[in-house]
C-alpha cells in the first residue's frame, strides 16, 4: 500500500482500494487504517475520516489518530482538529512518542496554514514536556529557517548531532 502511495499514481491507488474493499468485508484494524491512508491519498477526506475513526485499538489506533486531525483540517474542520490534537496531548494514559507526535502534528499544522509563530508555539509546548527530543528540536529548527533564523537553527541541529552523530535528517539538514 505505501509503495503504490508514495508511486503517485491515482488509478493504481483506486483499482488497490477496490479490490481491498471487495476483498475485506470485516476489514481488520490494519486494514482500516490502510483503507484510511488510501482514501486519504485520494482526498477522500470524509472516507478517510470513517475508516481512521474505526480503528479502535493497538498501534494502528496510535497512527489513526494522528491523521485524523489532518483529514478533519482537509474538510475546513480546523477547530475540531485542533481540540482533538490539544485532547491528544493532554491524554496522560498514551503513549509518550503518540502524544509528542501530537506536537508535531500540530506544529506542521499551523505551518501549512502560514503561521509561524503558532508552529513554533506548539514545538515549544512539546519541547517543555519532551526536552531535547531530537524529533521536535529537528522540527523546531525546520520552523526556524522558515523565518529565517539560520543561526538558531543551526544551534538546534548541532544539538541533535552533539547528542547523536549518526542522525542523517539533522546531519543533511545542518
Amino acid at each position: 500500500g505505501r509503495l503504490i502511495i508514495e508511486a503517485g499514481r491515482q488509478d493504481l491507488i483506486e483499482n488497490f482500494l477496490v479490490a481491498l474493499q471487495q476483498q475485506y468485508k470485516q476489514p481488520s484494524q490494519k486494514m482500516q487504517l490502510l483503507l484510511g491512508q488510501l482514501t486519504e491519498s485520494l482526498a477522500r477526506w470524509s472516507d478517510a475520516e470513517r475508516w481512521y475513526r474505526g480503528v479502535e485499538a493497538g498501534a494502528e489506533r496510535d497512527r489513526a489518530q494522528l491523521r485524523l486531525p489532518v483529514v478533519l483540517n482537509k474538510q475546513n474542520r480546523w477547530n475540531e482538529a485542533l481540540t482533538q490534537l490539544h485532547a491528544m496531548q493532554k491524554d496522560e494514559s498514551a503513549d509518550g512518542e503518540f502524544v509528542r507526535d501530537s506536537y508535531l502534528v500540530e506544529s506542521d499544522m499551523w505551518a501549512k496554514r502560514g503561521n509561524d509563530a503558532e508552529a513554533m508555539k506548539a514545538l515549544q509546548r512539546g519541547l517543555a514536556i519532551f526536552e531535547d527530543d531530537p524529533l521536535l528540536l529537528y522540527g523546531r529548527a525546520m520552523q526556524q529557517v522558515n523565518q529565517n533564523r539560520i543561526s538558531q537553527a543551526l544551534e538546534k541541529m548541532k544539538k541533535i548531532i552533539d547528542d547523536n552523530d549518526q542522525n542523517a535528517e539533522a546531519l543533511n539538514a545542518y
